[in-house]
């Protein structure tokens, strides 16, 4: 039923449009059959002798980072991140999602000096949020996002606008990979999959290609080469899927971390 030809043809749909503008990111109408939703474990064993796995690096806040010096707004703390994860998250000891909860949750609160700067310049009175959601673009997003007054409304709203920079970024990439002749099968969120080739991806020339103005908005960001493990046995591939499963299904509160609030909704309704 689904597979033709050995593929499986998937429709991705924007979880939002507004006045004829999309925003957020493509989600897959059939959550069933597609590697975007798959937890990367599983997607690694079944995609990894066939594929190569190429995402953005630090996504959502090298976007943010662009988007503060674009509005003049503070971001030391932003660039420190951006240019030492590792040593940000070893640091403090906390994790890559604690972090992300930080520039997409207004209610978020630390004693840390460090990441109540990260806050404040996306949710402070000059932070980004003030700034932006007077954008031609963006506009219309925020009076829907006020109009619904749903909890954590300025979250949701800027993690919708990292999400349309995200997509927008990688559809460049897809398309100049396809011109230079990849085939790319899959898209997923910040990231795709291409069929491995005799032809090696020249990264450095695709990062050049993608760095440029969007939306009025100049955001440089860099592709990485992802190698993916295949190192594991399918029965803990499968045991660590279901673990990650039952842990998001004990999550209390899950419209704290939008970023995935907003997947987790769109999932469920395709069930």
């Amino acid at each position: 039923k689904y597979i033709k030809n050995n593929e499986i043809k998937v429709k991705y749909d924007f979880l939002s449009f507004i006045n004829k503008k999309p925003y957020g990111r493509l989600y897959p109408s059939n959550d069933k059959f597609n590697l975007c939703c798959m937890e990367s474990g599983l997607r690694s064993y079944l995609a990894g002798p066939n594929y190569t796995y190429i995402d953005i690096s630090n996504c959502h806040y090298n976007i943010l980072r662009c988007l503060c010096k674009h509005f003049s707004i503070p971001h030391e703390s932003i660039s420190t991140y951006c240019d030492d994860r590792n040593k940000i998250v070893e640091e403090y000891k906390t994790s890559k999602a604690d972090v992300c909860t930080i520039i997409n949750n207004k209610n978020y609160k630390s004693d840390i000096n460090f990441f109540k700067n990260i806050h404040e310049s996306v949710f402070g009175e000059s932070g980004l949020i003030n700034k932006i959601k007077s954008h031609h673009y963006f506009k219309d997003l925020w009076d829907q996002k006020v109009k619904e007054n749903e909890h954590n409304m300025e979250g949701k709203f800027i993690s919708m606008v990292y999400q349309t920079f995200e997509c927008l970024i990688v559809k460049k990439a897809m398309q100049y990979l396809s011109d230079c002749g990849f085939s790319v099968d899959s898209y997923i969120y910040d990231g795709l999959l291409i069929k491995n080739s005799d032809v090696p991806v020249n990264i450095n020339k695709l990062n050049e290609h993608i760095n440029c103005e969007y939306l009025d908005f100049n955001i440089k960001t860099t592709f990485m080469l992802d190698k993916m493990d295949q190192s594991q046995q399918l029965n803990d591939v499968l045991q660590r899927t279901l673990k990650d499963q039952k842990e998001e299904e004990k999550e209390e509160d899950f419209s704290e971390m939008s970023e995935y609030d907003i997947a987790a909704n769109i999932i469920e309704e395709h069930k």
